[in-house]
């Protein structure tokens, strides 16, 4: 029986994540989550996994850098440049849309205000995998 997916989550507000476990729970989605709040722990949890993860899912608005610098040294990585990255924000920027999809993000995406919105943006994770 397959795993399902693993994907990490990169969101530093607790409350939010704590919606997006839940979420993720009543997903159709089979699979893994895992959570870090900044970028140095996202790369300490990435050299933890024992598999790479399908997609990286980060909040655009991070205590100490932006989801773009984030990315960017994802996506400068020899070692994770590979996965597939999706950002999400409270915050409607066209600029900042933009540069996420010429650097290659998969998606720039309106974090949703509701529970069900929330739970419809898990069903959806899987169709930026391709």
């Amino acid at each position: 029986m397959s795993q399902g997916f693993v994907f990490v989550v990169v969101e530093n507000n607790q409350d939010y994540q704590d919606i997006l476990k839940m979420a993720f729970k009543r997903s159709q989605v089979n699979g893994q989550l895992h959570f870090s709040y900044d970028s140095q722990s996202l790369f300490e949890l990435l050299e933890t996994l024992n598999d790479v993860p399908d997609l990286i899912v980060m909040d655009y608005e991070l205590s100490t850098s932006n989801g773009l610098e984030l990315a960017r040294r994802i996506i400068q990585s020899d070692k994770w440049n590979a996965i597939p990255i999706v950002m999400f924000s409270f915050m409607e920027n066209a600029k900042v849309k933009e540069l996420a999809q010429h650097m290659g993000i998969k998606a720039f995406l309106a974090k949703p205000e509701s529970y069900a919105g929330t739970i419809a943006m898990w069903n959806e994770m899987p169709g930026y995998l391709v």
